[in-house]
């Protein structure tokens, strides 16, 4: 059965004013999504639902700025919209910095995400980078909240961003994370697609580099209770050698079964073509996802940011007789060609290439010298170990 990602933007607002994220300005400019744009998605994920043959099902990703913003009416409308139609393999997540899960205020949300609610979130345990409108304390009202929700719903997973003003603090927030009991942590990193013009916050590619050897370490000392992403896919990939489904995640190939819809429904191939300045591919009211699904091959094979439209281009890209190479093509006959880490990073994603001056898809990742670091440091010792191993076995 096929399976197909929503990311889900219904408001780019946000209650907190953190100072590596831009999406609040963005909330101040556009309108947050209405009933009646949820309601078109739903039709247009009817038609693609019948076009498979009725073999689908789907995740329906609540994102924001701060979803929670939005009130519970329009949920209820969400839960009733969806029970009537003809979607019946559904599920779905959340992300949110939790200070506004209250299921007295937010019980349609609660009830979305069904008998054992589980939600994503974000925290930064150790310095000042995050704040609430009012003067609010974040870490205080985040705490609270956290603590409020135990056994209600299962916050098990956060997003750390590192950031400039935490370098060298990584044991420390690891041990936080870990007492707070959390399961899982996706690693972040404060940062801008223009890094000539960084914001205060911004870390570079070596510090970023230290930054995974610091957590590193700390994961190994403690065992590796926690699931730290991308951690596991590279110690998975150690063993084998071949590449596991997972890296290949990490490549950007995650776009082809995920589309994200912004509060004005305009539709985007990957949530982060959104932060970095694309052009949306198109918008519920003019495209079904069965003709978006036709720019897919085109999204792993373009080599530049999608400025102008989208659909232009893909006309263009329609009337070549000779394809251009997949980035990963690209990647391996020249920046990448030889390098002995190709299997654990895969170039990483594309639009972690955007960073260089010359908006070049097809160029290597901004981080990736960062990757050579922590890889240099854990994986090339053992490495060679295993080879010497190997020969005396022989």
């Amino acid at each position: 059965m096929k399976h197909l990602t929503i990311v889900i933007k219904p408001t780019y607002s946000c209650n907190a004013r953190c100072t590596y994220c831009d999406y609040p300005k963005k909330g101040e400019k556009i309108k947050p999504m209405t009933e009646e744009t949820f309601s078109l998605l739903v039709r247009r994920l009817e038609e693609i639902l019948e076009f498979n043959n009725g073999q689908m099902s789907f995740t329906l990703e609540w994102h924001g700025g701060e979803p929670l913003l939005m009130p519970n009416s329009f949920y209820e409308h969400v839960e009733k919209t969806v029970k009537e139609s003809k979607l019946k393999y559904v599920s779905y997540t959340l992300q949110t910095n939790l200070i506004l899960l209250d299921p007295e205020k937010h019980p349609a949300m609660i009830r979305l995400l069904g008998d054992r609610p589980s939600v994503g979130t974000s925290f930064d345990p150790v310095s000042d980078a995050r704040s609430l409108l009012g003067n609010k304390s974040y870490k205080k009202e985040f705490i609270k909240r956290f603590f409020s929700l135990k056994g209600v719903v299962n916050t098990g997973g956060v997003i750390y961003v590192s950031h400039k003003g935490t370098i060298g603090r990584e044991q420390e927030i690891y041990n936080y994370f870990k007492n707070l009991g959390f399961k899982s942590m996706n690693l972040n990193q404060a940062s801008d697609d223009n890094y000539y013009e960084p914001r205060e916050l911004n870390i570079n590619p070596y510090e970023m580099g230290q930054v995974l050897i610091n957590f590193w370490e700390a994961w190994e000392k403690d065992n590796r209770s926690i699931n730290i992403k991308p951690f596991v896919y590279w110690d998975e990939q150690s063993k084998s050698d071949k590449v596991t489904p997972k890296m290949t995640r990490h490549s950007g190939s995650c776009s082809k079964n995920m589309y994200c819809i912004i509060p004005t429904g305009e539709v985007y191939h990957c949530d982060l073509d959104i932060h970095y300045g694309f052009q949306p591919a198109g918008s519920l009211a003019e495209d079904s996802f069965m003709e978006l699904s036709k720019q897919k091959d085109f999204v792993q094979r373009s080599d530049k940011k999608i400025k102008t439209s989208y659909k232009e281009e893909f006309e263009k890209y329609k009337q070549l007789e000779q394809k251009p190479l997949t980035r990963d093509e690209a990647l391996q006959e020249a920046g990448c060609a030889g390098c002995e880490w190709w299997n654990y990073c895969r170039g990483d994603c594309p639009r972690n290439a955007v960073f260089d001056q010359y908006n070049d898809l097809y160029g290597k990742s901004y981080w990736c010298e960062s990757y050579k670091m922590l890889f240099n440091k854990v994986f090339k010792n053992k490495n060679v170990e295993e080879k010497i191993l190997m020969e005396e076995a022989l």
